[in-house]
C-alpha cells in the first residue's frame, strides 16, 4: 500500500503539468489577498490551522492530499517550525512534518506530503507550530471567509478566527471538474427605451477542469435567450464578461435573470450559484445627474474666502456634475446682492431666526448629520443650511451625486449683440412619474467678478479677490414657474442684459424641482428637492494660446492628477476643449485634476496687473 501510494504521487504529479489527473486546493484559496499578523507571542510556540469541513469534501473522496502550504509573514525565519494535518486539534495528527528552518522563506511555502493523505470524506484541519527566539506571529488574510483556529502559546487553548493563510493541495482524476460562480456588482441599472445596453458579470472557475464554452440565458420574463462564450477558463481564475445587445421596449422596471447553464456543454456541480438577477428600469432617456450648490456669500464676510476653498476643494474640479450659484445675502449686503436673493433666506429660518455665512445648501436636500450635515448656529439638523465651514460637504455631494436623475433638461441659450437680449429656450421631461408641483427655476450667474473690499481677504499681499457663480438676474418666478414635469415641458425667457456685466462670463442655470405648500413653514422649507439642474455658457471660451505668453508663469501638470501652477497669479479657470469651465483657481500653487476626464485643458489666469496668461495641458 506504501508503494501505491508513492507510485500514485509521482504519476499525480507528473499529471499535474500535462498527463491527466486533476488538481484543486482545499481552505485559503485568495492567493492574492494582503495579510496581516496577529496571534503575536515571544519566545514561545504558536498554532495556526484551517478547517477543511467534510462537506466540503464531499465530493473529493477518493482524492489525496498532496502537499499543505502556508504563508510566513516575517522575513527572520523561525527557530522551530512544523506543519501537521488532524482530524481533530486535540488529538493525535494523520500526518507531521518538521521542516529545516533555514528553507523558510517569507510568503508561500509549499511542504509535500511524504505519502499522500487519502481524502475519506471526514473533515481536516491543516496547520503548523513555529517557535521563535523572537516575537512572531501568523499570517491572516484581510477578507478570507474561510475558519480558522490560532493558538497562543504552548499551554493555550485553541480559538476560532478566520483567514489563517494555510491550504491544500489535492490531487486525482475523480476531482469535480465543471462549476463556476457567476456575480456581478449590479443589481439595478437604467436603461433607455429600445436602446442597447449591457450587463458585466464575472464568472470564477471553482473546480479541476479548464472551461472552454460556457452556455448563458437571459430570461426576460415573457421570452428566454441563450448565448454560448467560447473561452479557455482554467482551475480558480476569473474572468470579466458583458452579457450585450440587450434592448427593452416597455417603460417600467422589469427583471432579468441571467443564469449559466452549460459548462463544455455539461451540467455544473453546482447550479445554485449560477444565477444573477438584475433590475432594469426602462426609461425614455438616460439622464446624468447634477447636483445644484447654492452659497450664500457676500463681500461683508470674513470667513468666505476660506469658505470658498472648502468649497472648490469638496467639488475637486467636478464642476459637470456640480453646479454652484452664489447668492449674495445671509451676512448683509454686497454690491453683487440681488434683491429676490433675500427670500431664500427662508430656508434659515425654517429653523433658526438668524443668518449666517458661508453657508450651502444642497440641491435644496434636508441632510442628516451622519450624512456630512452639521450647523452649529442652530439645535439639531432640521433645516437645509449648513455651515460650509462644519459640514462634510464632499460626503454630502456624494451622497447627492449618488441618486438617480429624476428628470432630464435641454438648455440652449442665444445673445443678440445688437439688443443685448439673451433668449433662453429650455425643456425638459421627468424619468420617472413625480409627485407634487413641480417648478423651473432660472439663474443667470455671472465669473470673474473683481472684488476691491472683500473681508478676510488681504488685498496687498493676494492680489485682488474674484467671485464666481454670482447670481445676476432670476428669469422666472423666484419660487420657479410652474411647469408639467411628467408631461414634458417647454419654455423661453428673453432676458435684458445689464450693460455692467460681462457676457463672455455670463452662465444660464436651469433646475427642475419640487415646490412646498405645506402650511407649517419649518416643513415647507425642508421639502423643495431639486430633481436636476443644467449649466451652460451663454459665449463658451475661446483662446488663441499662441498669442499669450508669459515667462513668470509655468504651468505642470503631474503624473499624481495634481496641476501646479508655478508663479504668482490671482484667479482663473480650467476649460475643456469645449470651452466649459471645469474648475476654478484663487491663486493656489497646486489644484486637483482627479476627476477631469484625460483630455486637453485651458488654464485661463489673470495676473496681479490685470493681464491674462492662458496655456494648454494635457491630462
Amino acid at each position: 500500500m506504501k508503494l501505491f501510494k508513492v507510485i500514485f504521487t509521482l504519476s499525480a504529479l507528473l499529471a499535474v503539468v500535462g498527463v491527466q489527473a486533476r488538481q484543486m486546493y482545499v481552505g485559503n484559496l485568495n492567493f492574492e489577498d494582503k495579510f496581516r499578523q496577529t496571534g503575536t507571542v515571544k519566545n514561545d510556540t504558536i498554532g495556526a490551522a484551517v478547517f477543511i469541513s467534510a462537506e466540503e469534501l464531499e465530493n473529493k473522496i477518493g482524492a489525496e492530499l498532496k502537499s499543505v502550504s502556508f504563508y510566513h509573514i516575517a522575513s527572520k525565519a523561525p527557530k522551530y517550525l512544523k506543519v501537521f494535518v488532524t482530524n481533530d486539534l486535540n488529538s493525535t495528527s494523520l500526518f507531521e512534518k518538521e521542516l529545516d528552518v533555514t528553507m523558510v522563506q517569507e510568503g508561500w511555502n509549499e511542504v509535500l506530503l511524504d505519502e499522500s493523505l487519502l481524502i475519506t470524506g471526514e473533515s481536516l484541519y491543516l496547520g503548523y507550530y513555529l517557535l521563535s527566539d523572537a516575537t512572531i506571529s501568523q499570517a491572516v488574510a484581510n477578507s478570507s471567509p474561510v475558519q480558522s483556529y490560532l493558538r497562543k502559546g504552548s499551554t493555550a487553548d485553541w480559538t476560532s478566527t478566520k483567514g489563517v493563510a494555510v491550504y491544500g493541495t489535492l490531487v486525482g482524476d475523480k476531482l469535480p471538474g465543471l462549476d463556476v460562480v457567476l456575480t456581478s456588482d449590479v443589481e439595478y441599472i437604467d436603461a433607455e427605451k429600445d436602446k442597447i445596453f449591457s450587463i458585466p458579470f464575472m464568472i470564477e472557475n471553482v473546480a479541476a477542469d479548464t472551461i472552454e464554452s460556457i452556455e448563458i440565458s437571459c430570461n426576460f420574463g415573457d421570452s428566454v435567450e441563450v448565448k454560448t462564450i467560447h473561452t479557455f477558463l482554467p482551475y480558480l481564475e476569473s474572468m470579466e464578461f458583458a452579457y450585450e445587445n440587450i434592448i427593452l421596449s416597455d417603460l417600467g422596471e422589469k427583471e432579468l435573470v441571467f443564469t449559466i447553464t452549460k459548462l463544455n456543454g455539461k451540467s455544473d456541480l453546482t447550479p445554485e450559484n449560477n444565477s444573477h438577477s438584475v433590475r432594469v428600469n426602462v426609461v425614455e432617456r438616460i439622464v446624468q445627474r447634477k447636483v445644484l450648490l447654492e452659497v450664500f456669500s457676500t463681500e461683508n464676510c470674513t470667513n468666505c474666502p476660506k469658505g470658498h476653498e472648502i468649497i472648490e476643494a469638496s467639488i475637486d474640479g467636478r464642476h459637470d456634475q456640480i453646479i454652484e450659484v452664489g447668492h449674495h445675502v445671509g451676512f448683509y449686503t454686497d454690491q453683487w446682492t440681488v434683491p429676490d436673493d433675500t427670500i431664500y433666506m427662508n430656508f434659515y429660518y425654517a429653523a433658526i431666526v438668524t443668518t449666517f455665512a458661508p453657508a450651502g445648501v444642497i440641491d435644496r436636500t434636508l441632510f442628516t448629520k451622519e450624512e456630512g450635515h452639521h450647523n452649529p448656529y442652530q439645535g439639531g439638523d432640521s433645516c437645509v443650511v449648513f455651515s460650509v465651514e462644519s459640514a462634510d460637504m464632499w460626503n454630502m455631494l456624494n451622497v447627492e451625486l449618488a441618486k438617480p436623475a429624476y428628470a432630464w433638461i435641454d438648455l440652449a441659450v442665444e445673445f443678440n449683440d445688437e439688443d443685448s437680449i439673451l433668449t433662453i429656450n429650455t425643456s425638459g421631461k421627468s424619468v420617472t412619474t413625480l409627485e407634487g408641483e413641480p417648478r423651473l427655476t432660472i439663474y443667470v450667474t455671472e465669473d470673474n467678478l473683481k472684488s476691491e473690499r472683500q473681508a478676510g481677504w488681504n488685498s496687498e499681499q493676494k492680489g485682488s479677490y474674484y467671485q464666481n457663480n454670482v447670481n445676476r438676474y432670476i428669469a422666472t418666478n423666484v419660487w420657479g414657474d410652474q411647469i408639467t414635469l411628467n408631461d414634458g415641458f417647454e419654455k423661453e425667457y428673453k432676458v435684458k442684459v445689464d450693460s455692467k456685466w460681462n457676457v463672455d462670463n455670463l452662465n444660464v442655470v436651469a433646475f427642475v424641482h419640487n415646490y412646498s405648500t405645506k402650511p407649517n413653514v419649518k416643513e415647507r422649507y425642508t421639502d423643495f428637492n431639486v430633481y436636476n439642474a443644467e449649466k451652460v455658457q451663454v459665449r463658451p471660451h475661446t483662446v488663441d494660446l499662441d498669442d499669450v505668453v508669459n515667462e513668470s508663469i509655468t504651468i505642470i501638470s503631474h503624473q499624481d492628477d495634481v496641476l501646479e501652477i508655478v508663479g504668482e497669479y490671482e484667479s482663473g479657470m480650467i476649460y475643456n476643449v469645449n470651452g466649459q469651465a471645469v474648475a476654478t483657481l484663487r491663486g493656489s500653487p497646486t489644484t486637483s485634476i482627479a476627476n477631469m476626464p484625460n483630455g486637453v485643458y485651458v488654464v485661463s489666469l489673470t495676473l496681479a496687473d490685470g493681464s491674462c496668461f492662458n496655456a494648454k495641458f494635457i491630462k
